[in-house]
């Protein structure tokens, strides 16, 4: 049997095929993949904590990439979802580059010896290249997602 997860990135909450146009819609179809994989037990809820997060300041980071996060009781364990888009999904950013790689982080309230925080870190400090932003809006696969988020570890 294939190993489908990989530390905090998980075959089944990646998609390469994104179908939101908007910045909602966008939050609203990673949030369903993580409800139902059973990382989060009300979507709305989640949602919420994430729109209250995005009013204090973008996480759009530049490059087509944007790092959105929530953090809720409703999230039963810390993960990521990712979504790759084929076409731009409206979203406010600092360098007006449209938005292609959304990275959801999904992070438990009580987050008390949380090791995944630290794995979370981890993926997203890599997300600081521009290469691999770029590399990661043509992947065609979830498994070529992962392995390019994973290389040198």
């Amino acid at each position: 049997m294939e190993n489908k997860t990989y530390g905090v990135l998980n075959v089944d909450l990646i998609t390469v095929h994104l179908h939101a146009t908007r910045k909602h819609e966008a939050l609203t179809e990673l949030t369903k993949m993580l409800a139902d994989h059973n990382y989060i037990k009300n979507e709305n809820d989640f949602i919420k904590s994430i729109i209250s997060r995005e009013k204090n300041g973008s996480t759009a980071l530049g490059f087509g990439l944007v790092i959105p996060h929530g953090e809720s009781k409703v999230v039963s364990r810390s993960i990521l979802a990712i979504g790759i888009s084929q076409h731009d999904v409206q979203w406010a950013t600092p360098d007006d580059v449209p938005i292609r790689v959304i990275v959801l982080l999904a992070i438990n309230s009580n987050r008390m010896n949380d090791f995944r925080i630290h794995q979370m870190q981890q993926v997203v400090s890599k997300l600081a290249d521009e290469e691999l932003i770029n590399k990661l809006k043509s992947a065609g696969t979830k498994h070529e997602v992962i392995r390019l988020l994973t290389e040198n570890e």
